[in-house]
């Protein structure tokens, strides 16, 4: 039987001899899977600035959009690996200044390792201007702030194993750092401070059950800092119920952070240190029907802020509805809404809801036409500056030139 050539340059052979070193190595017996997508698109938003408040109000634009998207996934003998790299340019005829190209990297490794172990890391970069995008849940940029260029860097390391009989337990690293810079020639009007900030965790389970249905305690800690100089510790502990079905999955997530605040003042003087106690929660539903995909989720807990000028307590609600398994058409609705406990108790609270819906047709199979639609809307109650709203719909053409993956939602992602 005639094998699989996969890849025959430099780069995949060096990308084999490093997950060999990682004790994997690439399966010959699958190609890698590789969709490409191109895309143009205009689009119209009534609040070029993103900003809150009546300074960011009235300044619309029309936007020409460029993007491709490049996913690979290579199955492993004894794990998979995606990797996918988008790049795309905006255009805008109003505002030059804000004419700006987008990069966003992802990379998933998961390997079973010997003894029944099981690796995964995952790495995320990306810079863009745009935020507060109700399709991607775990968005960090959950409220609206002053237009910037936005670098965004994370990585998580996550190593499960077996301890023995029904027991599991998971360790999990991660880091992520947050940049929010001003765009050159551009008055964004700010009415909200903006922070470049960084934040590490760990995290430890221990599981008593089978895959399909267990039962964890979890400890865990997270430490924010910001450039303001401003830093903070979280200890977490909780516990949790999770379920794995055919059609559906869910998880429930309850217990209490304990946080430790080392504010600093408006001169730059460290303040009082301080702590306080709060709950945490979490609940995740998904459901697969024949045709499409319902997801639920929900948190509440310790955030480093995003783009707000201190640390807060988020609590978030999303849902998500997409088709799935569809050649001629596809769909995708996605809502969201945010709320913000700050921690310092002189800044506003926030409640922001987002919504975000795409459909796709496509006459022929390498060929589509899609229509998107953005909303969000923010509220303040101690601090009305901060009410404002965008709304961003858009027109274009996407080209498959090697047809679409099975997927959700339009171009089978």
């Amino acid at each position: 039987m005639k094998r699989t050539r996969v890849l025959d340059s430099a780069a995949p052979r060096a990308a084999a001899l490093w997950l060999a070193a990682l004790g994997l190595s690439v399966s010959a017996a699958r190609a890698v899977a590789f969709y490409p997508e191109v895309s143009g698109e205009r689009t119209y938003t009534d609040n070029v600035r993103f900003t809150a408040g009546a300074g960011g109000e009235g300044a619309s634009d029309w936007t020409t959009r460029l993007r491709l998207e490049l996913p690979l996934e290579q199955p492993l003998r004894n794990g998979l690996l995606r990797v996918r790299y988008d790049v795309g340019y905006e255009r805008h005829r109003d505002f030059p200044e804000l004419d700006h190209d987008e990069h966003e990297l992802r990379v998933d490794l998961g390997a079973t390792l010997r003894r029944g172990g099981a690796l995964n890391v995952l790495l995320r970069g990306s810079r863009t201007q745009n935020q507060v995008r109700a399709d991607q849940q775990a968005s960090p940029d959950l409220f609206l702030a002053p237009r910037t260029n936005r670098d965004i860097v994370r990585g998580e390391l996550s190593y499960e194993a077996v301890a023995s009989g029904p027991w599991r337990w998971s360790g999990r690293l991660s880091a992520g750092a947050f940049g929010y810079d001003p765009i050159g020639g551009f008055d964004s009007a700010a009415s909200v401070a903006i922070a470049n900030r960084r934040e590490y965790g760990l995290r430890f389970d221990a599981a008593r059950g089978h895959l399909s249905r267990s039962l964890a305690v979890h400890y865990g800690f997270r430490r924010f800092e910001l450039d303001s100089g401003a830093r903070e510790n979280v200890h977490a502990v909780g516990a949790g119920w999770t379920r794995d079905a055919r059609s559906h999955a869910w998880a429930l997530e309850a217990g209490a952070f304990l946080r430790t605040l080392a504010p600093v003042g408006a001169t730059g003087i460290p303040g009082p240190r301080r702590s306080e106690a709060d709950v945490l929660l979490a609940a995740r539903f998904s459901r697969e029907y024949r045709w499409w995909l319902l997801r639920f989720e929900a948190y509440r807990g310790p955030s480093s802020g995003g783009t707000l000028s201190g640390t807060s307590t988020d609590s978030v609600v999303g849902l998500s509805l997409a088709r799935k398994g569809a050649i001629k058409w596809r769909w995708a609705l996605h809502g969201r809404v945010a709320w913000s406990d700050p921690t310092d108790p002189t800044d506003p609270s926030l409640r922001t809801a987002t919504l975000a819906s795409s459909f796709e047709l496509r006459p022929l199979g390498r060929l589509g036409l899609r229509w998107s639609a953005h909303v969000a809307d923010q509220s303040s109650p101690r601090e009305p500056s901060l009410d404002g709203s965008f709304t961003v719909a858009g027109f274009g053409l996407v080209v498959y030139p090697a047809g679409t993956a099975p997927g959700l939602g339009p171009g089978g992602r």
